[in-house]
């Protein structure tokens, strides 16, 4: 939970950044989505992530920063985000379904980062880590998390010591210490339980959403070459918006003007528009299922064009394993772990805790060796329940919307660059005469071809026949 130390996860500036200036950009992101400001930021991005494959080994130089619209107008944070280096703004910056509240500061998600070059794995799996992570507990999030509750049972405990002094019936709380004792284990095995569940369901969502990706990008080669040319650059948009789709219904933030400036981005208003909206421009409905159908029509239309059924059965095969995984996320995000059992173990822990600590601080231990004692003990059981509960809803602590934005930016390279049409478009005589361009002949079709072919075969039999000379 700790927050990652430059040396620790990346020596490039963008994690040595001023954590000040970048919680005054995040803070402005975060309160307007607009289309103008998303546009600015996605293209300063892309133009650092150009500079680093340049050079990965070495910090890049960067450009000047230009000022983003609403920073000119002076919106908020337009003083700290004058000077601020794009070096600072996160890959997820922006993100409106993001749960900036599970962050273990301003330049780092507290659960997940994407890490692309082996020099980062190194640093990670450093043997300085524990003395890193040991300088680094102040700017601990769960320690953030649960200073409140582990202060207040460490307060009870030194309670109970000095009650001891004056109340020497106090003492008898010592008996409690085989109940401890076995509830102790009781608390150990739901705690395990818990965060066992949490994680199982941190790496189903990581699954599912690269099984969304891999589906996206299946569909998008097979368009790149059969779909017609005059419905490409429309289909590539289609495709390209659905991992964004998927993503807000998984966030819950499908249907706000946040996930509505986010479509535009990919689709344009008026593809907006055509999705279905209310009287507030808010897209209704099920939109990674919009826009699935839409992709289906076009499927449909390619009959038009000569484009036989078994190519469009196989893109149609991606659109029903992309409606899986859709659903998969949408249960995902829509059913956390049963709420009696997630509540029972907090009240437990919390019981536990101030049993725990009474009946010790009723053994007339020195405060100086109480005090720390119960707080380090409180940290550690209420950290775990913590994580496991940040773990509940994985797509508010994943950083998603850079998985998008990559594969938007490849969908739509691989399929409006190409002019790629090996059969559209081609005469009809030539499809019917050739095996490769016409696997699918019927065997009514095959019939008068198969019986030319025999006669041919009986004609040339015969002619070599008659040229022998039998004498």
């Amino acid at each position: 939970g700790a927050s990652p130390p430059s040396a620790f996860l990346d020596s490039t500036p963008r994690m040595a950044c001023s954590s000040s200036l970048a919680a005054s950009f995040l803070a402005s992101a975060a309160s307007s989505s607009s289309p103008q400001r998303e546009n600015w930021r996605r293209s300063r991005v892309s133009d650092v992530r150009a500079l680093r494959r340049k050079a990965p080994r070495a910090p890049v130089a960067s450009p000047p920063l230009p000022l983003p619209p609403q920073s000119v107008s002076g919106g908020p944070g337009a003083s700290a985000v004058a000077a601020l280096d794009e070096e600072c703004i996160p890959n997820w910056a922006g993100d409106p379904g993001l749960n900036f509240e599970l962050m273990c500061d301003a330049g780092a998600l507290t659960q997940t980062t994407t890490w692309r070059r082996s020099e980062e794995w190194k640093r990670y799996q450093s043997t300085s880590r524990y003395a890193q992570m040991l300088t680094s507990m102040g700017s601990s999030l769960v320690a953030r998390r649960i200073a409140g509750p582990a202060l207040v049972i460490t307060l009870v405990s030194a309670l109970v010591a000095v009650l001891r002094a004056r109340y020497p019936v106090v003492a008898a709380l010592q008996a409690l210490a085989p109940v401890v004792q076995v509830a102790g284990g009781a608390i150990c095995l739901l705690l395990a339980f818990r965060t066992n569940a949490a994680f199982a369901r941190f790496n189903h969502a990581a699954d599912a959403f690269a099984e969304v990706l891999s589906a996206t990008r299946n569909l998008s080669r097979k368009m790149v070459v059969w779909c017609p040319l005059d419905d490409r650059e429309a289909n590539a948009r289609l495709v390209a918006a659905i991992p964004w789709a998927i993503k807000h219904r998984g966030q819950g933030i499908e249907g706000t003007d946040a996930a509505r400036g986010e479509l535009e981005n990919v689709l344009g208003r008026d593809g907006v528009d055509r999705l279905g909206v209310d009287e507030l421009g808010r897209v209704l409905g099920n939109v990674p299922q919009k826009l699935m159908t839409e992709i289906t029509r076009g499927l449909d239309r390619m009959n038009e064009h000569k484009v036989e059924l078994i190519y469009q059965l196989l893109m149609d095969n991606d659109l029903t394993a992309l409606h899986n995984y859709a659903a998969r996320t949408d249960r995902l995000a829509s059913t956390p772990t049963p709420v009696s059992y997630a509540r029972h173990i907090s009240r437990g822990l919390i019981f536990w805790l101030l049993l725990f600590t009474s009946s010790v601080a009723a053994t007339a231990p020195a405060l100086w060796v109480l005090v720390p004692g119960a707080l380090f003990v409180s940290w550690l059981t209420l950290g775990i329940d913590d994580i496991g509960m940040q773990l509940e809803q994985p797509f508010t602590v994943l950083a998603v919307k850079e998985f998008c934005e990559e594969c938007q930016a490849e969908v739509e390279k691989e399929m409006l660059d190409s002019a790629w049409t090996p059969r559209i478009g081609a005469p009809r005589d030539d499809v019917l005469s050739s095996e490769f361009l016409n696997s699918e002949l019927t065997a009514f079709d095959r019939a008068p071809r198969a019986q030319s072919a025999k006669k041919e075969d009986w004609e040339s039999q015969d002619a070599r026949w008659q040229g022998l000379d039998v004498s």
